[in-house]
C-alpha cells in the first residue's frame, strides 16, 4: 500500500483506512521530521507499512515508531492502558 498524501492530508486518509478495516487495527504514534505531525496509523500489517514507509522515504526522520498494538476485543472498547482486554 502507498499512501500518496500531503503532510497535512495524511491523517485523513489514515483515518479513512481505519474505517475501512476496523476489525484489524494495530496503532502506531509517528512523529516525522518535517512537520512535526502526530498521526496514527491504522493498518493490519502496521510493522510492514512502517518498514515500506521508510523504504522509500515517505515518512521522512523517524524519531518515533513502535507502540504497543492494540487489537478491540468485539465486546469492549481499549482499555486506556493500551492493552487489549
Amino acid at each position: 500500500m502507498l499512501i500518496d498524501a500531503a503532510p497535512h492530508q495524511t491523517r485523513n486518509v489514515l483515518e479513512d483506512l481505519g474505517r475501512m478495516d476496523p476489525d484489524h487495527v494495530a496503532a502506531a504514534a509517528i512523529v516525522t521530521g518535517s512537520a512535526d505531525l502526530l498521526v496514527e496509523l491504522h493498518a493490519e500489517d502496521f510493522d510492514g507499512l512502517l518498514d515500506h514507509a521508510e523504504l522509500v522515504g515517505e515518512i521522512d526522520g523517524i524519531r518515533s515508531t513502535r507502540t504497543t498494538f492494540v487489537q478491540p476485543s468485539d465486546n469492549s472498547p481499549n482499555r486506556p492502558d493500551g492493552q487489549a482486554s
